[in-house]
């Protein structure tokens, strides 16, 4: 019961470290000091609420109130620009591929033409830019979902 106890008090806990381990250490005492007098872990248990209102409690006494909170809808709000970002780009680059002419045909010709332009530097074309931008703002997005999911099962 205790150490069930004390592992869901440090899960809901948004403090730093240092605090963390401040916290469990006089969570221990104080069971130790209360089965010294006479009560059981459930007692215990009981007169402390719930491990989340005894680290929201914690949590309003040291300043970190709402942190948690306030990460995650950074977190999500992150991950949305991500993928708007992601589907404007490649939103974009359908359209701009859909308005192309075809290739090889010069201005507004109805027929192909002979006449070739070539460019005496590499080319980087709109497209491309697009493709990457859409690309690397999907990747973010999952990267941030991933990391996410990583740190909470710690």
């Amino acid at each position: 019961m205790r150490e069930d106890y004390i592992k869901q008090v440090e899960k809901e806990l948004t403090v730093s470290r240092g605090i963390k381990k401040e916290v469990l250490r006089d969570l221990n005492e104080a069971f130790d000091s209360a089965l010294e007098h006479g009560e059981t872990e459930e007692q215990v248990a009981e007169r402390l609420g719930s491990p989340r209102e005894y680290a929201e409690s914690v949590g309003e006494n040291t300043g970190f109130a709402g942190l948690r909170r306030r990460k995650k809808r950074r977190r999500f709000a992150a991950i949305c620009c991500l993928f708007v970002l992601s589907a404007v780009c490649f939103a974009v680059l359908l359209i701009s591929r859909a308005m192309a002419l075809p290739k090889g045909v010069i201005g507004q010709a109805d027929a192909m033409t002979t006449i070739v332009v070539r460019s005496p530097s590499p080319h980087v074309s709109l497209a491309t830019v697009l493709l990457f931008a859409g690309i690397a703002a999907a990747a973010a997005a999952v990267w941030i979902l991933v990391s996410a999911r990583v740190r909470r099962k710690r």
